[in-house]
């Protein structure tokens, strides 16, 4: 199976700043170009002569797919990544080291989003971007597979207004209803 040039560029470039989702593209287009089986399952033993023509047929549509595995992700990691992860055998080795490579890039983005999260400041603009502001850096998160409930988003909104917004801090904690981030956001606006 040819891998058509237009699929291969719409696979996200590995970054600095993205390498979850580049799994996640990375790992669809494999699927639906059935080239996964790779990433799937261990690479079968060496062929012998005793071999079965079944097992000859699964090492090669392994190795098929592993071998278009590897191009693939060498196609979409720069140049400047490919000198610092060593190509493996196989695609699973090769993905594995990437991730040690970027796994310690994602703990650091996830401690930085956390701390932008957790202690807002709120800069004297609009309210309202202001609020947008906290659920575009748990989105974030969420990619790094932290999930963040709009409820903590909206505590954190309120907790973090300045003065005047104060009695909004109190009349929601009166409140039995919890309020949305759109409804927090048309309240101070």
């Amino acid at each position: 199976m040819d891998i058509p040039s237009s699929y291969l560029s719409s696979i996200t470039i590995l970054t600095r700043d993205n390498y979850q989702k580049w799994v996640e593209d990375l790992e669809l287009h494999l699927g639906f170009l059935d080239l996964d089986l790779a990433l799937r399952e261990l690479k079968p033993s060496p062929l012998t002569d005793s071999s079965t023509i079944e097992e000859k047929i699964k090492f090669e549509k392994w190795d098929n797919a592993n071998r278009k595995c590897i191009l693939v992700m060498k196609k979409a990691v720069p140049k400047t990544i490919h000198g610092n992860v060593e190509v493996r055998d196989t695609a699973i080795e090769f993905l594995n080291a990437i991730k040690t490579r970027f796994e310690l890039n994602t703990k650091v983005e996830s401690s930085d989003l956390m701390s932008k999260l957790m202690n807002p400041h709120y800069d004297g603009g609009s309210v309202g971007e202001y609020i947008l502001g906290l659920p575009t850096i748990a989105v974030k998160l969420g990619d790094l597979d932290i999930k963040i409930s709009d409820d903590l988003i909206v505590h954190i909104a309120l907790h973090t207004l300045p003065g005047p917004y104060k009695v909004l801090q109190s009349t929601y904690t009166e409140l039995r209803d919890k309020w949305s981030l759109d409804e927090l956001i048309s309240i101070c606006t």
